[in-house]
């Protein structure tokens, strides 16, 4: 049996999300050591996080302002203990989920989180059973088997403490790691194409453009603009767009709040991708 087919057969307690996210904030914040993150998924439902709903919305570039004004605050947090390193698994061709996730973990990268990635070839003979589990471990008698419905929402949190089955998966996920290449590296070559600088010119990170799986655009006469009462009545209804609740979120204050919320929530839910 491999190390992490060992693991996910281990006996553990099975956390809803409210109880495992208040757990990890607990341990992660009593934590000095090293917190070790495996991440294999490719597509995931983060509903609560406003740079994925604009994502979703299909609002790139507010997208990717929501996720640099992330940046210092999570610099801030990365400051103090504990270390944490992420190896992210990625596979071709890259998913619009994925490219989205890349650009935030190269932004963690230069807030100061170690992440690699692996290419899923690396891991093909540890899934003969099933795709690597979504794992973070904080020491050899604590882990958590991250757990997610059919469309990638997080449903909390299987607990582990058999130190007979934590210890060997995390020496193997210590070994993939080793052989897995920086994030940055990888980021720059694969999804940045030499876009603008992300967080500060001294953190080697940047920030892609507009989404490979995005259709290309066609173009379209618009109608001449009107000053009528009526138009522009409908202009300040459409502020905020029905498709998706972050398109009316544009003002300073509204983006400062946001990053505020998701600041307050990052360590309860870093583990969830």
């Amino acid at each position: 049996m491999d190390p992490f087919d060992r693991l996910r057969t281990a006996k553990g307690e099975v956390l809803p999300v409210s109880a495992y996210r208040r757990e990890f904030g607990e341990v992660y914040a009593a934590s000095r050591g090293v917190v070790w993150k495996l991440e294999r998924a490719h597509d995931f439902h983060e509903p609560d996080v406003p740079s994925w709903r604009a994502m979703m919305d299909g609002d790139w570039d507010l997208s990717m302002r929501l996720m640099a004004e992330m940046c210092e605050p999570l610099r801030q947090l990365y400051a103090a203990p504990p270390e944490f390193r992420r190896l992210r698994v990625v596979d071709t061709p890259i998913t619009p989920y994925l490219q989205w996730e890349i650009n935030g973990l190269a932004m963690r990268v230069a807030a100061g989180e170690q992440i690699r990635a692996l290419p899923a070839a690396a891991v093909r003979d540890l899934e003969t059973t099933a795709p690597l589990p979504e794992l973070v471990v904080f020491t050899t008698s604590l882990c958590y088997e991250v757990r997610y419905d059919g469309i990638g929402g997080h449903t909390g949190a299987r607990r582990v403490t058999d130190p007979d089955a934590i210890g060997p998966a995390l020496n193997a996920l210590i070994g993939l790691y080793g052989r897995a290449e920086d994030l940055i590296a990888y980021h720059e070559r694969e999804v940045s194409a030499g876009a603008p600088r992300l967080c500060g010119a001294q953190s080697g990170g940047t920030l892609s453009g507009r989404p490979r799986a995005r259709r290309a655009r066609t173009t379209r006469s618009r109608p001449a603009r009107t000053s009528s009462p009526t138009a522009r009545a409908g202009r300040s209804r459409r502020t905020r767009s029905p498709r998706g609740p972050c398109r009316g979120w544009r003002s300073a204050p509204v983006l400062r709040r946001t990053v505020t919320f998701v600041i307050e929530t990052y360590v309860a839910s870093v583990c969830q991708g």
